[in-house]
């Protein structure tokens, strides 16, 4: 018995919750969607205003976002309420015109927003937006933000760069390792003795302009292979197994 009697009164309790917030979101004029509110408004009895709000619940303290568009006359204002109260003036309509934003948060979980226009010579609009958002997608606001990812794309490229750098470094450093042992064999074979007996050795042969030896005496070449002394003209001087210029 005690247990249906607390199981009643639970009941009336919840349905009387929603019924009253349906009533207040039914009296209000815009309501938000998710996180987000888009409206058409005649703000000041004459001309259709488009209004928006949008909650960024992302954002460290959590603030929400205003912006009040129109044709006639032109207006394109936006502005971000953060604090608990604030009162702004927006500009460009022929009546002066303000709004008034009061956040409040009644846990992590959710934001109350109040939104109150008030035109000069008109009756404020108390209930333009009166409406609990609840914040269900702070878990996904855990990512680095905008000044992050761009602090990470430019330390990203740069290690790219780094990296080719490296690459390149290290080919033509490599190239450059293959030339000298290359040059090293070249001048090993040049300065080891031919074996008789060895088929695939040739013959060294060393060309040199007659004159340019006559000028510089103090050069020489010697070798301790066969060598064929060739000069300028082709005229073959002499052959020999050890040759000294």
């Amino acid at each position: 018995m005690v247990c249906h009697i607390w199981f009643d009164l639970v009941l009336i309790v919840m349905m009387s919750e929603v019924l009253n917030t349906k009533a207040s979101n039914e009296n209000q004029i815009c309501h938000f969607y998710k996180y987000n509110a888009d409206c058409l408004y005649k703000l000041d009895g004459i001309s259709m205003v488009n209004i928006k709000a949008s909650v960024n619940e992302c954002n460290d303290p959590i603030d929400v976002t205003f912006s009040v568009v129109s044709d006639t006359p032109p207006v394109d204002w936006t502005h971000t309420f953060s604090d608990a109260s604030d009162t702004q003036v927006i500009a460009g309509f022929d009546k002066q015109t303000q709004l008034e934003v009061l956040l409040s948060f009644d846990n992590d979980q959710n934001i109350q927003v109040t939104a109150h226009f008030m035109v000069e010579n008109q009756q404020k609009v108390s209930n333009f937006i009166d409406e609990k958002v609840h914040l269900t997608a702070l878990e996904d606001c855990t990512g680095i933000n905008k000044a992050g990812q761009i602090a990470v794309g430019c330390l990203i490229a740069l290690l790219i760069i780094a990296g080719i750098l490296l690459v390149i470094l290290l080919y033509y450093r490599h190239r450059r390792r293959v030339q000298e042992r290359q040059n090293q064999v070249l001048v090993e074979n040049i300065e080891s003795p031919c074996d008789p007996d060895c088929s695939t050795c040739q013959p060294a042969t060393v060309r040199f302009n007659a004159q340019s030896a006559n000028q510089s005496s103090t050069n020489q070449i010697s070798s301790s292979g066969h060598v064929t002394l060739v000069l300028s003209n082709g005229h073959v001087e002499g052959s020999s197994n050890s040759l000294s210029v």
